[in-house]
Order: C-alpha cells, then structure tokens, then sequence
C-alpha cells in the first residue's frame, strides 16, 4: 500500500526523500489500522521516513484493536530504488503529474535513463515479498507500505491492460497478494484477482 498523505515541496525536489506526514496522513493511517481485522499483522516498509511513520502507525492502530503486530521491517525493495535520477523523476511527476510518469514508465514510453528497466524493477521489488509469503507461521496479514512509483509498477505488471482504469494511486491505496495453492494472485477491490508469473 502507499503511505499516508504527506507533505509536498516543488521548490526543492532534492529534499523529496524527506518529506514526512501530514497531520491528516498520521490520523488516517492510524485510522487503516484500527479497522483491521485479524489475528496478527507483519509490518514491512520502505526505509523513507513517511513510509516507516505509516507502518507505525497502521500497528498502532491495529494493537489498539487487539492485534497481535509485528514489529515493522524495513526491505529496500518496497523503495523507489529504480529511480536513477530523483531530480529529473521529481520534476517530471511535478510537470506531468505522477500518473502519467509513472504509467508511461511501465508502459515503456520512458526515453530516458533516470528509471530502470519497469520488468527488472518489477521482479526485483516482488521476489522478497513473495518470499514472505510462504515464511512458516501460519496465515498473516503481511502490510507492505511503499511508494506511488511501486503501486503503479506492481499494478501494471499485475493487471496489464486494466491497470490504468483503476486511476490515480491514492494514499493508502494498494493491492493485495496471495496464494492460492501454489498460484500467487494479485487482487484489487476494483479487479478480479490475477495470477501474478514470476521469473
């Protein structure tokens, strides 16, 4: 899922890393939390901050509703660590918007080196998290915070041609993963579930 609502700086994109919550992302995020219900959750994020500060607070808001929560993990993969060059990615998502960057990259319309290849990107983010989900324990609800760049990359090579009807990534929007036997399906409240095909 993407984080909270967060805090937004045109006038310098170097400082988009560090861009935290707003003060309505905390109290939604802790709100996502709360109406989870099941017996225990994994919390897993990227390393940026507004990421770390959503999952903390969805297991907050999860323990209060008598949760059992897992302390949150921190995996690389769920970073935007595709983007070569933040700079230009920044001002393109703040020209054209973040849709149509994001898609178009997907798409393969990106002309540019400031992203990496969508597929390889794609495999290298879902390998660890698909990993996850065979981790002995039992069943778990395993809540990945990432990034919008990583929701529209998961949801294009997922749902392929009927990624883009499902719009904008919003905050806390997401997918959800799982097995089915040996099959692994992605799902959206939108969408029928898929079966996902690794490399």
């Amino acid at each position: 899922m993407r984080h909270g609502a967060r805090a937004y700086d045109r006038d310098n994109p170097d400082r988009e890393p560090f861009m935290p919550l707003t003060e309505r992302g905390r109290a939604e995020a802790r709100a996502f939390g709360e109406r989870l219900s099941v017996p225990s959750a994994r919390l897993e994020s990227s390393p940026v901050g507004r990421c770390r500060e959503t999952a903390e607070l969805v297991g907050r808001g999860a323990a209060d509703s008598g949760v059992q929560v897992d302390e949150n993990t921190i995996r690389p993969q769920l970073g935007a660590f595709f983007i070569r060059d933040l700079d230009a990615v920044v001002r393109a998502c703040y020209d054209r918007g973040a849709e149509s960057v994001f898609n178009g990259w997907v798409r393969g319309d990106a002309t540019d080196a400031s992203l990496m290849d969508p597929e390889e990107a794609f495999q290298q983010m879902m390998r660890p998290l698909v990993d996850a989900l065979r981790e002995p324990g039992g069943p778990i609800l395993s809540t990945c915070v990432t990034h919008d760049a990583n929701i529209y990359l998961a949801r294009a090579r997922c749902f392929q041609d009927d990624a883009e009807r499902l719009g904008p990534v919003l905050y806390l929007d997401g997918l959800v993963l799982f097995h089915d036997g040996a099959d692994l399906y992605a799902a959206s409240p939108e969408l029928k579930p898929r079966t996902v095909r690794l490399t």
